[in-house]
C-alpha cells in the first residue's frame, strides 16, 4: 500500500525518466523533476544542509584542534560527524509539517551564526556550561562576535535561511508527517553517534575535557550532552584539579620593588602589546604608554584568557590560575585564599576597586564583596548613585572613573592600594561619540574603531598619571589582546597572544634586570602575578614605616 504522502502512483511515474533514445538533458531534466517532487526534495534539501551543520562545525572545532591530531583520526572523526548530521536533518525534514520547517531552520541559523561569532571572539567553541553560566557576559559582547564575523558570512546566513524556508513552502499540496522514514532515521541518528563512542568514547569528557577533539567527532549536541552528563557537577573540584601548576620562578631575581604609600593597579580592556608600536602617520597611537616604556620595567606577557577579561584579573587578585572550564568567579565556593586586596589590608593599605561596569558581569560584586577583601567597591551601581556619573551604552566611561579614582586617592591621607579595571576600549569599540574619535574620524572598520578606543584610554590614563602623587608605585597591564588581528597559533591550535606589563615608580626610573626575557614572550602571567605578591607579601610581613624612596 503507497502512502498518500508521495501522491499517486501513476503521477509518479509518469514523471520518471523516459528510457530509449530520449535526449541525454531530457532525461536530466525528467529525472531532476522526479526528484525535486513531494517530499523526495526535502531528502535532498537535507543532505545539503547536513553539509552546512558541518562545515559550521569544521570553522568552531578545527581551529583549536592539536596538531597531533590529523590525517586518518581526523578523517574518520569527519566522516562520522557528517553522517551523524545527516541522519538528524532527514529525521528533522521527515518528523516535523513542511509548513513548520522555517521554525528548526531559523532557530538552525541563529545558533549557526551565535557560534561562528562566539569562536571569533574567545577562539574557542561554545560548550553547554558556558552558555548555562555566562549568557549575559556572551550576550554583551555578541556584537563584537558579529563584526569579527563579517558581513559577507552574515549575508550569507540569511540567503541560506531563506533557501531553506523555500524549499519548506509546500508549492501545490500539503505534505505532512513522515512518521515511520522519522523515527528510522532518528534511531539511525542516535545509532550513529552509539558507534562513534565505541572508538571516541563520550566519557573521556571526565578526565581530559577535549571539547574540540569531542566535536570533531560528533558535532555540537551529543558533545553537549556528555559535557553535561560528565562535567555538569563537580565543577569546583575539577576546576582546581585542572589548573596549571603554579610554578614561577623566572622573575625570581628581579631588583626588588620600591616600597610605596600608594600602590595602583590598572587592568586595561584589550590592551595587546603590539598596539605600543603601532603609528598612524608618524604617530604612537598610545603615545603615554608608548613612553612611559623608556622609565619602567616593561614585558611582554602571555595572558591568561579562557573566558574573558575575568581571567585576568583573577589571576592577579588571587596568585591562582583560573578555571579552564568555566568562569572561575561562577564557582562560587572556589578557595580564593588570601588574596592581593587581603595581603595589602595586612600591610596598613587601604584598598580600593573601580569598574564601569555592572557588578553582577561575571559574578564579579558576589566574590570581590565576600572573598576579595576591598574595603572600597565601586560598580557602575555605585558610580551612578554616589557620584552622579551617567552610563554610556552599557558601562560608564573611563574618563569618569578615573576622575573618581584620582579623588579618593588625593583624599586618602593613609596607605592606599586601588585597583580599577577600565573598560571603555571594550569590543565591539561603539562606546565614543564623534568628538572622542580622534585618529579616524569615521572609522571603516573595526581595527580603526580599536585604534581610536586606545588612543582615548591613552588620554585616560595620562591624566589620571598626572594626579598621582610622586612615589607611587603603578602597573599596568592588558587583560588580552583585541582579536582585531590574526594571531599566529601554536602546536595545539591555540593564539599566541601578548600582552604588555608595566611597573612604574613616578618621578623615578625602574629597568627590567633582564630586558632580554622581559621581552622574549617567555613570561606568563603568573610569573608577574607572582612578583607583584611576592612584594605584596613582603610589606604585609615586615609592616615597615619606611620613608619614600627618593
Amino acid at each position: 500500500m503507497r502512502s498518500n504522502l508521495e501522491g499517486p502512483a501513476g503521477a509518479e511515474s509518469s514523471t520518471a525518466p523516459a528510457a530509449g533514445g530520449e535526449r541525454p538533458q531530457n532525461r536530466l531534466l525528467a529525472a531532476l523533476r522526479w526528484l525535486l517532487q513531494g517530499r523526495r526534495v526535502l531528502y535532498v534539501f537535507a543532505v545539503f544542509w547536513a553539509l552546512e551543520i558541518f562545515l559550521v562545525q569544521d570553522a568552531t572545532f578545527r581551529p583549536g584542534m592539536p596538531q597531533d591530531w590529523r590525517g586518518p583520526s581526523l578523517f574518520w572523526a569527519q566522516l562520522s560527524r557528517f553522517l551523524i548530521n545527516t541522519f538528524f536533518a532527514v529525521a528533522v525534514v521527515s518528523l516535523i509539517p513542511r509548513r513548520l520547517l522555517f521554525l528548526p531552520f531559523l532557530l538552525w541559523q541563529l545558533w549557526a551564526a551565535t557560534a561562528i561569532g562566539y569562536h571569533a571572539y574567545f577562539d574557542r567553541p561554545l560548550g553547554i556550561q558556558t552558555a548555562k553560566h555566562s549568557f549575559t557576559e556572551g550576550a554583551a559582547v555578541a556584537g563584537m562576535g558579529f563584526d569579527l564575523v563579517g558581513w559577507p558570512t552574515l549575508i550569507l546566513f540569511t540567503i541560506a535561511l531563506v533557501a531553506k524556508c523555500a524549499f519548506a513552502i509546500p508549492v501545490k499540496r500539503r505534505v505532512g508527517f513522515a512518521w515511520k522514514r522519522g523515527l528510522l532515521f532518528t534511531l539511525a541518528w542516535v545509532g550513529m553517534a552509539g558507534i562513534v563512542n565505541m572508538g571516541h568514547p563520550l566519557h573521556k569528557m571526565r578526565r581530559t575535557y577535549n571539547f574540540e577533539r569531542t566535536g570533531m567527532a560528533y558535532g555540537y549536541f551529543f558533545t553537549w550532552i556528555a559535557e553535561e552528563h560528565f562535567l555538569g557537577g563537580g565543577l569546583i573540584e575539577r576546576a582546581v584539579e585542572r589548573a596549571p601548576p603554579l610554578k614561577s620562578n623566572k622573575l625570581a631575581n628581579e631588583t626588588p620593588l620600591p616600597v610605596s604609600d600608594r600602590v595602583v593597579i590598572i587592568q586595561v580592556e584589550s590592551l595587546e602589546d603590539s598596539i605600543l608600536d603601532v603609528q598612524v602617520e608618524g604617530e604612537h597611537v598610545m603615545p603615554f604608554l608608548a613612553g612611559l616604556r623608556e622609565t619602567s620595567m616593561h614585558y611582554k606577557v602571555a595572558p591568561f584568557h579562557d573566558h574573558g577579561s575575568a581571567d585576568a584579573d583573577f589571576s592577579m587578585l588571587t596568585g591562582l590560575a583560573p578555571s579552564r572550564d568555566l568562569i572561575t568567579y561562577r564557582l562560587l565556593d572556589y578557595p580564593y585564599g588570601e588574596t592581593l586586596p587581603k595581603v595589602f589590608e595586612r600591610a596598613g593599605y587601604h584598598s580600593q576597586f573601580l569598574h564601569g561596569l555592572f557588578g553582577d558581569f561575571f559574578n564579579r560584586r558576589h566574590v570581590y564583596e565576600n572573598h576579595m577583601g576591598f574595603s572600597v567597591l565601586l560598580f557602575e551601581e555605585e558610580l551612578n548613585r554616589d557620584y552622579g556619573l551617567v552610563s554610556a551604552r552599557w558601562g560608564i566611561k573611563d574618563k569618569d572613573v578615573f576622575r573618581v579614582a584620582a579623588d579618593l586617592l588625593e583624599k586618602e591621607e593613609g596607605k592606599v592600594f586601588q585597583f580599577i579595571i577600565t573598560l571603555t576600549s571594550h569590543g565591539p569599540f561603539h562606546f565614543l561619540t564623534p568628538d572622542e574619535q580622534e585618529i579616524f574620524k569615521n572609522p571603516q572598520d573595526v581595527r580603526e574603531r580599536y585604534i581610536n578606543h586606545m588612543r582615548y584610554v591613552d588620554r585616560v590614563l595620562e591624566a589620571y598619571y598626572e594626579r598621582l602623587p610622586e612615589d607611587t608605585l603603578l602597573v599596568i597591564y592588558g587583560d588580552h589582546e583585541s582579536a582585531t588581528i590574526e594571531l599566529p597559533r601554536d602546536q595545539n591550535g591555540r593564539k599566541i597572544e601578548f600582552v604588555p606589563y608595566f611597573i612604574h615608580h613616578k618621578g623615578h626610573t625602574l629597568r627590567a634586570s633582564d630586558p632580554v626575557l622581559a621581552r622574549s614572550g617567555e613570561l606568563h602571567q603568573l610569573d608577574m602575578v607572582t612578583f607583584i605578591r611576592n612584594y605584596a607579601l613582603r610589606l604585609a610581613e615586615t609592616r615597615p614605616e619606611h620613608a619614600r624612596v627618593h
